[in-house]
């Protein structure tokens, strides 16, 4: 249920700006940009922290929220939200929104498009051949041979169904609840899940990081699978269980995985994911926060906030997302 942040009279609003990653400043000179008359200061210098509206946020430190006592919203700057909701500090009726692709679904497609690509032209196993020096032409499958999963279908996830769907590929996508794609076949709930693993010769990950979600990729999902099938996870490495994922390729019931992301990003130097044949890994890179479409959608939220309308892309709290 969407509710509606606390009104009040607010002439400026008042921001705070903090990303963990180095570019507050670069984050705090856009949202000007685009909402000329925000005051916009950078996290922990902030003059006065009682008084600040809203958070903007990647990966805020324990105790910022806490010390902004008077805000009405926190801005995620990136498609997950996991990294605030897990904060102890997070007030119960605080607003959280997330951004809704800002500019992130065409580069997942261009990623997951690539890794079903390794697998469906047998890129990967060419890769081991050449190390042996084997020259070893393969013949070549049809699209429609190939079945792919989809896990996740918010923003990201049905814009890389649609597009695989439209490639030639055969898509089933799966989400905790129903929900209908057009000419894409769906499925939800347990039951679907294990469905859909069972048929998925490539399964590509987009879920969000949830308590009901955390570990979801483990030893019985990969024993459903059918033997030789891959996985692409570019969501979050928390949903994977690492080592049944290990377990799973040292066996070859499962031919190799693409992996943007890890538990620990990023995993300490003696960490397999490294080193293994079976594994392609990439730093986080699928699909970044584009900063301009993002200062859009968050721009028109504080057109909301000032007028007391309801906020875009609000988190559902008892779902996490």
């Amino acid at each position: 249920m969407t509710t509606h942040p606390p009104s009040r009279n607010v002439g400026v609003l008042r921001a705070a700006v903090y990303s963990a990653d180095g570019r507050s400043s670069t984050w705090q000179q856009a949202l000007l940009a685009h909402v000329p008359d925000l005051e916009a200061e950078l996290w922990p210098e902030i003059a006065r922290p009682g008084e600040v509206d809203i958070a903007v946020a990647w990966h805020p430190p324990p105790g910022m929220l806490a010390a902004l006592s008077g805000l009405r919203a926190v801005f995620s700057l990136g498609a997950g939200v996991d990294h605030i909701m897990a904060l102890p500090d997070l007030p119960p009726d605080l607003p959280v929104i997330r951004l809704e692709d800002a500019g992130m679904a065409e580069q997942m497609v261009e990623y997951v498009l690539y890794g079903v690509l390794h697998f469906h032209r047998d890129f990967d196993r060419y890769q081991t051949e050449r190390s042996a020096a084997l020259w070893q032409p393969r013949p070549v499958r049809r699209r429609n041979e190939t079945r792919i999963g989809v896990l996740g279908l918010g923003a990201l996830g049905a814009a890389v169904a649609g597009a695989l769907s439209g490639f030639g590929f055969p898509v089933v996508g799966w989400s905790r609840k129903p929900r209908r794609l057009d000419a894409i076949e769906t499925a939800a709930g347990r039951a679907g899940l294990k469905a859909v693993a069972a048929r998925s010769d490539i399964l590509v990950v987009l879920l969000p990081l949830t308590g009901s979600t955390r570990g979801l990729l483990n030893r019985r999902v990969f024993d459903r699978m059918p033997p030789g099938a891959a996985l692409i996870n570019c969501a979050r490495g928390e949903l994977l269980v690492e080592e049944d994922l290990l377990a799973a390729l040292d066996s070859d019931q499962l031919r190799g995985a693409v992996l943007d992301v890890a538990r620990q990003e990023p995993p300490p130097p003696e960490h397999r994911f490294w080193y293994h044949s079976g594994i392609v890994l990439t730093p986080h890179i699928a699909a970044a926060t584009r900063i301009e479409e993002a200062c859009d959608q968050i721009a028109e939220n504080l057109a909301r906030l000032r007028s007391g309308r309801p906020l875009l892309h609000q988190v559902e709290r008892a779902r996490g997302y």
